[in-house]
């Protein structure tokens, strides 16, 4: 599995070469490794040759996959659509939860977290193209979003996350994606921290970084395709 040391190798220098441009730190970007169907063994040797992070897409697949020891050395990440069922498994397992986006959804973790003694940390999630296809909050709908997890004693947002449409309009919603997190950063809301924005995959990582993200969800290009 030489390849992926290698492919992450590659993805650092590209990172590094991002960062440049922008004068960040290369150490200021979270490499987080998109480990759906793939191999404990893979993940292993993912997070030996340097990720950052761990994002699994399924609850079933997750929970099988720590049971075997597959993330020991990274931080563990929640990067598929958040059901409220699914609460009880993730809340306490993950670092991130990134696909919040719905009151029913922010009251299950709330509540899981409220019984375990923590704060579960999230993301919310924002379908900044308005894509039928995709899940996430609206801009529109955010502020008061916002405002309704200000009450939860027992959730904290750390940022937001998006899937952007893969086309040449990249930098148009990656550019509306930071403006929202800009904004939001300036007001004040309890238990809301921006620290994190989530943005950029495989194909976009790069484009991601020039306009403000600092999660990269990287699949296929540590990875290789997946075989369906």
């Amino acid at each position: 599995m030489d390849y992926i040391t290698q492919n992450i190798n590659t993805v650092k220098q590209n990172i590094a070469a991002a960062c440049l441009q922008i004068g960040k730190s290369p150490a200021d970007i979270v490499l987080l490794a998109a480990s759906k169907q793939q191999t404990p063994d893979k993940i292993k040797q993912a997070i030996s040759a340097g990720v950052d992070a761990v994002g699994e897409n399924y609850c079933s697949e997750l929970l099988e996959k720590l049971d075997r020891g597959a993330y020991h050395g990274a931080s563990l990440h929640f990067i598929g659509r958040f059901q409220s069922n699914k609460a009880k498994y993730l809340v306490g397992k993950t670092a991130l939860i990134h696909s919040l986006c719905s009151k029913s959804g922010a009251e299950s973790i709330q509540k899981q977290a409220k019984t375990l003694g923590i704060i579960q940390n999230v993301l919310l999630q924002i379908n900044v193209a308005g894509e039928d296809s995709k899940a996430g909050l609206s801009e529109a709908q955010v502020s008061e979003f916002l405002e309704f997890i200000s009450q939860m004693d027992s959730v904290a947002v750390r940022g937001l996350c998006a899937i952007v449409p893969q086309n040449q309009a990249d930098a148009h919603y990656f550019k509306k994606m930071h403006q929202l997190f800009v904004d939001i950063s300036a007001k004040k809301y309890d238990n809301v921290n921006m620290e994190y924005l989530s943005m950029g995959m495989s194909g976009d990582y790069e484009q991601a970084i020039l306009h403000g993200a600092n999660i990269v969800r990287l699949g296929s290009v540590i990875f290789g395709p997946r075989i369906y």
